[in-house]
């Protein structure tokens, strides 16, 4: 979008700004990171770009010093005993994410998704051939599973599971994160642990439960969010070598494999300083805290998200749906959103803000969102 547009008569509207003071609107609706990839990184990448040779196609499971790194990284926070046979590169964490559903389910078989959850979880599914079956994202986080068990069918072939979640920023606690491996192990299901946001946890450790799923496990991880590196495209995945080596096929077909200068700026930030992530998460727990204080002080009912970028807003007060909410905030406001629809059957009615972009956009935004569902509440009251 080029620029803000609304209506004669909101423009003429009184106590609303108008077009030219609103300028371009404000994008909190994707997850666009507001740090710089670190320092590490960009080096990196300037050593492959001063180099006289062209940039073959990578290997189809990735550089083999990048997976090499790569499961070192992950034997460290995910507490999984791994080598670079366990790990396949991936063109972002979207391409793992369909390898993994791929290699880890038949055709037209079910595949549990969590509602609401990060949108292409059931779109891949259904784009590839597979029942999505939803069960609600909650249950999943509990240690007790409620909600999760029964939607369980002989049909079902694949979990996938994720914390911190997206879009409601939940982080599964020890007891959920064992239950959930040890449920899909039960029931012969291949357990597809989206932990893209495992870095960016702010209240709670993330636990992954890697440590106790067996054969059938797959983890999807990425360095966009944690990184400032969304545009690069590179993911990964980690599971068990014959089940590595089916995705790494699976990837191949869809992709044919990651971006090398991507693969190179990988090499370069899990080579960064831990201090670069302490530093991020930082600055990403002050910018969520001064979003919630702004949501808290006009009433916007939220849940406090403990981990990723995004606020989960309650938007039904305002008496609109999902998507009207979003598009009077886009209309009015000049503030971009995602309607709460797009997640799942249990998201209408509510909307997600990112917080993780530039912070005077971020706190702008939140304002301008805060005070519109303040005002729509009280004209909605009967």
């Amino acid at each position: 979008m080029s620029g803000w547009r609304g209506s004669p008569l909101q423009r003429e509207a009184p106590g609303r700004p108008s077009p030219e003071a609103l300028g371009t609107p404000i994008d909190l609706e994707l997850g666009h990171p507001g740090h710089a990839p670190p320092a590490s990184a960009r080096a990196a990448v300037a050593q492959v770009l001063t180099e006289a040779r062209p940039l073959p196609y990578g290997p189809p499971a990735g550089l083999p010093r990048l997976r090499r790194a790569l499961a070192r990284r992950t034997a460290g926070t995910a507490g999984l005993a791994c080598d670079a046979d366990w790990v396949v590169v991936t063109a972002g964490a979207s391409a793992a994410l369909a390898a993994a559903i791929i290699a880890g389910s038949d055709d037209g078989a079910e595949v549990l998704c969590p509602d609401p959850g990060y949108a292409p979880f059931a779109r891949l599914v259904r784009r590839l051939g597979r029942i999505a079956v939803h069960y609600p994202a909650a249950a999943g986080l509990d240690a007790d599973l409620p909600g999760l068990e029964p939607t369980i069918t002989p049909r079902c072939a694949a979990l996938i599971w994720n914390s911190p979640s997206n879009p409601r920023g939940e982080v599964a606690p020890p007891a959920a994160a064992r239950r959930v491996a040890e449920l899909a192990r039960e029931r012969g299901l291949t357990l597809i642990s989206d932990e893209v946001y495992c870095d960016l946890a702010y209240d709670l450790t993330h636990v992954s439960p890697a440590a106790w799923a067996g054969d059938r496990y797959v983890g999807v991880y990425s360095l966009s969010k944690s990184h400032g590196m969304a545009g690069w495209r590179v993911g990964w995945l980690v599971s068990p070598p014959p089940l590595a080596a089916a995705a790494a096929q699976a990837h191949w077909t869809l992709a044919m494999s990651a971006s090398t200068l991507g693969q190179a700026a990988a090499l370069g930030a899990v080579a960064a300083p831990e201090s670069y992530l302490e530093d991020v998460r930082a600055a990403l727990r002050t910018r969520r805290d001064a979003v919630l204080g702004l949501l808290a002080e006009a009433g916007v009912p939220h849940v406090r998200p403990q981990g990723g970028f995004f606020v989960w807003l309650d938007v039904r007060p305002t008496g609109r749906s999902s998507a009207e909410f979003c598009a009077a905030c886009r209309e009015e406001a000049g503030v971009l959103l995602s309607p709460g629809h797009v997640f799942g059957p249990s998201g209408e009615g509510f909307a997600r803000i990112s917080f993780g972009g530039p912070e005077d956009q971020v706190l702008e935004g939140a304002r301008r969102v805060a005070a519109c569902h303040r005002r729509w509440t009280e004209e909605s009251a009967p």
